[in-house]
């Protein structure tokens, strides 16, 4: 807008003459010949490309000021960037990379495959490989340990807060039965167990899987069944051969070592070693290749020339006869094959030290 200091009463009274004659009377209003040059400039719109009213003067008086213009505001603070710490990697020698790589093939041994038993068991070859045990969240998985087999305190886990670990137990007496609940919080979990017990340590691999799962492992023992077949064997043989901790107990000052043995027909296999009584029992100990199956029978004699039944028993290569027999025979086959020793007891005619009678011969 244009400055017109001086035309600007002219203007005023003319324009308060007419309100004046239109408050008197309304029919008289008459709008005012203005002239042009008292009108106020007509502010026109911008047109594309203006920047709107022009700047004003510059600012020349002491008082004054221009006016203040916002501050920017500050930039965000930026947060220096901290790169994660890295680890260097851990270097191993030979015997430690041979040892993971072993441990690796026996955990994951290809060959111990496991079976399933009529009562829908998944059974595992113990100390075989380290078996991995696949569970899933919302399941249970039930690892059963042998009959009368106890865990010695709590399994020992790699990861404590997504797998929990619970003990259950069944039957009663021999037949008591350990079982570990195992479940996952979490599908995609990977981690190991390890269950101490009074007879054996178990490594095992736990697996979580989003549906797939085990419902029931258990353990087949070939080193038990192999124990199992030794002591059996061991057993057959004791009481083949007999033992000795049953033996009776003998009178030492009155053992009487003379015999005589002789061979009386054929040439036995069998051989009599000694032959000795303490007048409650007689002891007649044989080669230590005495084949049991074959072993002679053993009869009395009286002194007029009778065989007679008599009570004994083998214990190893030992006989052992109740009493003391004047004469004894050891026969082995019939006919013409047969095999015979006969063992005589002499009359002690001098005992020497300990009240021992030996053989007077010796």
């Amino acid at each position: 807008m244009n400055n017109h200091p001086a035309s600007w009463p002219a203007l005023l009274l003319l324009i308060a003459g007419s309100v004046a004659a239109a408050e008197n009377d309304p029919a008289n209003i008459q709008v005012p010949n203005i002239p042009p040059e008292l009108m106020p400039p007509v502010e026109t719109p911008l047109q594309p490309g203006e920047t709107g009213a022009s700047s004003p003067p510059p600012c020349e008086e002491v008082d004054c000021f221009p006016a203040e213009q916002p501050s920017p505001p500050p930039p965000p603070a930026v947060k220096p960037k901290v790169s994660p710490r890295v680890p260097a990697a851990v270097r191993i020698g030979p015997p430690a990379q041979r040892a993971v790589a072993q441990s690796h093939d026996w955990a994951e041994n290809p060959n111990a495959m496991p079976k399933l038993d009529s009562g829908g068991r998944v059974v595992f070859e113990f100390s075989e490989s380290a078996p991995t045990i696949v569970c899933a969240p919302l399941r249970v998985c039930d690892i059963e340990l042998q009959p009368g087999e106890t865990v010695q305190g709590a399994p020992h886990i790699g990861d404590g807060v997504r797998w929990k670990i619970g003990p259950a137990v069944s039957g009663a007496d021999d037949a008591r039965v350990t079982h570990l609940i195992v479940k996952p919080t979490e599908p995609n979990l990977d981690t190991n167990l390890i269950v101490p017990t009074d007879r054996r340590t178990y490594h095992l691999r736990l697996v979580s899987s989003t549906t797939q799962y085990v419902s029931s492992v258990a353990f087949d023992y070939p080193d038990d069944q192999r124990l199992a077949w030794h002591a059996l064997s061991k057993d057959n043989n004791v009481a083949t051969r007999g033992s000795t901790d049953d033996l009776p107990r003998v009178a030492v000052n009155r053992l009487n070592f003379n015999y005589r043995i002789k061979v009386v027909k054929g040439k036995p296999t069998f051989k009599p070693l000694r032959a000795m009584d303490d007048g409650y029992h007689t002891y007649i100990a044989m080669n230590d290749d005495l084949p049991q199956r074959e072993a002679p029978a053993l009869i009395g004699i009286s002194p007029d020339g009778n065989e007679q039944m008599i009570n004994y028993r083998l214990k190893g290569n030992l006989y052992v006869v109740d009493g003391s027999v004047h004469k004894l025979a050891l026969i082995s086959g019939v006919g013409g094959d047969q095999q015979r020793v006969e063992l005589t007891r002499n009359a002690c005619e001098k005992r020497g030290w300990l009240g021992i009678c030996w053989d007077s011969k010796e």
